[in-house]
């Protein structure tokens, strides 16, 4: 629930309690009471911020997105790649190696999604896969 801790006629914080008891505990230097939005609106209290979408994520978190056909596509796509050519390998070695060197995936890193439309324009996987590989979330 949310508590609002008062002093002095004033909103000091906004807390996550398990109940009003367990924070009158941890705060008795405060009133306290169950917050409302018309409460928080008497205070002049800005909105909550939004949820930060979390973009960033371990290589195996990132993994984890595909299917076990979808890796094997990932890892080795010139054995599924009819007739690659000299600078489609080039390309895939440049992009593995940053994928290697990287210590955390950023969904929205511009080379991270030239790779994967790369591999919904030869055919590794499909465009609604690819949107939903990098949702953010």
């Amino acid at each position: 629930m949310r508590v609002a801790l008062i002093k002095d006629n004033k909103i000091l914080n906004i807390i996550i309690a398990e109940s009003l008891e367990w924070a009158q505990q941890a705060y008795p230097d405060c009133v306290v009471q169950e917050s409302t939005p018309e409460l928080e609106s008497q205070f002049n209290l800005p909105p909550p911020p939004s949820p930060q979408l979390f973009t960033k994520m371990t290589k195996y978190q990132f993994r984890k997105r595909f299917t076990f056909d979808e890796l094997l596509k990932f890892d080795n796509p010139e054995l599924y790649i009819p007739n690659l050519t000299e600078q489609q390998r080039a390309i895939i070695k440049t992009l593995t190696r940053s994928f290697d060197a990287a210590t955390e995936i950023d969904l929205t890193d511009s080379q991270l999604q030239y790779g994967m439309q790369l591999m919904v324009d030869w055919g590794l996987i499909t465009e609604e896969r690819k949107n939903t590989i990098l949702s953010v979330g």
